[in-house]
Formats: C-alpha cells, sequence, structure tokens
C-alpha cells in the first residue's frame, strides 16, 4: 500500500478543480470545520480571486461565531474571500414555529 502524500493529494484535487471550473466563477459554503475549509482552501488555490466563500448565519451558530470564521479563514496565510449571510429568519421561518428561545 502506497504512503499517502498530503502535497500530490493537493496538487491532484487542484488540478481537478480548476479542470472543473475553468475560468468560471464559484460559491463555496463554509461551516468553519476542516472538510469545508479544506474545500475552500483547495478550490481558492485553483481559480483564486474567482471564489466566494459564504457562511451562512443561520441562527444556530453561538453568538459572534460567523465573524471569527470568517476573520480566521482570510487572514493569512489563507487569505479566503468571506462572506456572512445572514439567513435566520428564513431558517426560522422554514422549521415553522421553532424560535431561538424554543
Amino acid at each position: 500500500m502506497e504512503k499517502f502524500d498530503a502535497e500530490i493529494f493537493a496538487e491532484t484535487q487542484i488540478r481537478k478543480i480548476k479542470k472543473t471550473i475553468g475560468g468560471e466563477k464559484a460559491v463555496i459554503a463554509v461551516s468553519g470545520g476542516v472538510d469545508s475549509s479544506t474545500c475552500a482552501v483547495l478550490t481558492h488555490r485553483a481559480i483564486g480571486d474567482n471564489l466566494v466563500c459564504v457562511i451562512l448565519d443561520d441562527a444556530f451558530m453561538r453568538e459572534g461565531e460567523p465573524e471569527k470564521i470568517a476573520e480566521i479563514l482570510s487572514q493569512p496565510p489563507l487569505n479566503l474571500p468571506m462572506k456572512i449571510e445572514p439567513v435566520q429568519e428564513r431558517f426560522l421561518k422554514a422549521l415553522g414555529g421553532f424560535s431561538r428561545t424554543s
């Protein structure tokens, strides 16, 4: 069994992303977790400024958490282009009567 090489894996994924997206723009929803952040970093390396990373502030995150995540991911060395989208009301309405205090 071959030893896993993170650099080779990343380079391979970046090539695949470039091939798939080409010169188009892309949006990635980022939660701040390892999976979505890794996908965002690889995609940003592949397509640069054609990427926008969005945090959906859905009323279920701790107060200030979306801003903290955006701050961390937008700083060097990652420099991800971050946007916070407030969707609390839509999420709560879709849950049909659920509220922040329920």
